[in-house]
């Protein structure tokens, strides 16, 4: 997690989420389903994640206290995600990508830690 930007207020909100991210291999298999659709391949940015928690604003002075409780949150070792359903919404101009997951065990598991830390 990020430390709070230089020169930003401490009484400022950040809009925060908690993430894995997606490994290249794994990116290259999103890239080569969406082969056929140009308009979302164009906009897809270069990096992708797993969502695994939204906080919404927190106050920036948080922060620490935010890093903290993930730290305890970690742990299991890598694990393996099978990729579901690839789908897409819009919202006002900007194209939304979602990708479904299979059920998997370690990521309910570290998902259940993420929440009982914070």
């Amino acid at each position: 997690m990020p430390d709070i930007p230089p020169g930003s207020d401490a009484t400022k909100s950040l809009r925060l989420f908690t993430a894995i991210p997606v490994p290249e291999a794994a990116f290259r298999e999103i890239r080569k389903a969406l082969s056929g659709r140009g308009d979302i391949l164009e906009r897809l940015p270069s990096r992708l994640h797993v969502t695994l928690r939204f906080m919404g604003n927190v106050p920036a002075s948080l922060l620490p206290e935010v890093r903290e409780a993930l730290l305890t949150a970690s742990g299991p070792p890598p694990f393996s995600l099978e990729l579901g359903p690839l789908g897409v919404f819009r919202r006002r101009e900007d194209t939304v990508l979602w990708a479904g997951l299979k059920p998997s065990e370690e990521l309910s598991a570290l998902k259940a830690r993420v929440d009982a830390a914070l």
